[in-house]
């Protein structure tokens, strides 16, 4: 779906990277100071940004060989060589048999690869045209404290054409946020759509376990004798138990009604402030 994307709004993204690299020579050749902090700091997001890249794609590769390797080797050590795949998948022709295994094994496993570098490569883009976006505000950020000193102190022209020129990269920046949000719109939404689909299943599921507990207290208990009322003592004991699903233990990756309103209301606050910077930029 990315590929695709990407592919139907090529030229929006070739003409967003040319008005960054024209906003990049307009900032280095205005007359505005912290020219020199503007070119430090792009290069040290940018620096930054590689290692990123480089650290992250170690993992990012190694992470479906990981995966699926041990698939075949499990079964070769059991002596059941050939009897499953990383992803359980009918196929139309036998997928056991000697060499079309092999064949199917290797595609399964570039499958998961190709799309993880896509995700990837998708992310690693986004997260740097944003942070170069922040290196943009920073630099007029310091220019306008520098601007502000020299008021009184030099000709009102000089002033005036300095203000015109920052005014100028202020509505280049803007337009190119709005580009910017405007481009991956789509993107947010699928990524949010899918989080929120892996939320309510979670909430689902917790909601079926507390059911469980409801079920059994139901039962006509009352007509048992001691030994098993103690018994559905117990169980009714271990069915109250919260079925939390997270990863690691980790409050904050939990999947419960709690963390599904906290990203609904994470997600409305984003849509409001990327429309006051449409209507900023409007």
């Amino acid at each position: 779906m990315l590929t695709l994307y990407y592919m139907l709004f090529k030229e929006r993204l070739k003409m967003f990277s040319e008005n960054c690299n024209a906003l990049n020579y307009n900032i280095m050749n205005a007359e505005l100071d912290h020219s020199d902090f503007f070119k430090d700091t792009y290069l040290q997001v940018s620096n930054s940004n590689n290692k990123f890249t480089r650290n992250v794609l170690f993992f990012v590769f190694w992470t479906p060989v990981i995966y699926c390797v041990p698939t075949p080797i499990i079964d070769l050590c059991n002596g059941e060589y050939r009897r499953h795949h990383p992803l359980t998948i009918s196929y139309p022709y036998d997928d056991h048999s000697p060499g079309i295994y092999e064949i199917t094994f290797f595609l399964q496993m570039l499958g998961i690869l190709y799309g993880d570098m896509k995700k990837f490569a998708n992310d690693c883009f986004f997260l740097t045209v944003f942070r170069i976006h922040t290196v943009y505000l920073k630099y007029l950020s310091a220019s306008m404290r520098s601007l502000g000193k020299e008021f009184g102190k030099y000709d009102d022209a000089v002033v005036k054409r300095k203000l015109i020129t920052w005014l100028k990269l202020h509505d280049n920046l803007v337009r190119n946020v709005s580009e910017l949000i405007s481009l991956y719109a789509p993107v947010i939404c699928i990524y949010y759509a899918n989080l929120i689909c892996m939320v309510v299943f979670g909430i689902f599921t917790q909601i079926k376990a507390n059911k469980l507990a409801s079920e059994i207290y139901n039962t006509p208990w009352y007509e048992v004798n001691k030994t098993n009322k103690d018994i559905i003592r117990l169980i009714q004991r271990m069915a109250n138990r919260p079925v939390d699903i997270t990863a690691y233990r980790a409050p904050t990756l939990r999947l419960n009604k709690e963390s599904f309103l906290a990203f609904i209301t994470s997600t409305i606050t984003a849509v409001v402030a990327f429309s006051k910077m449409s209507e900023i930029h409007q």
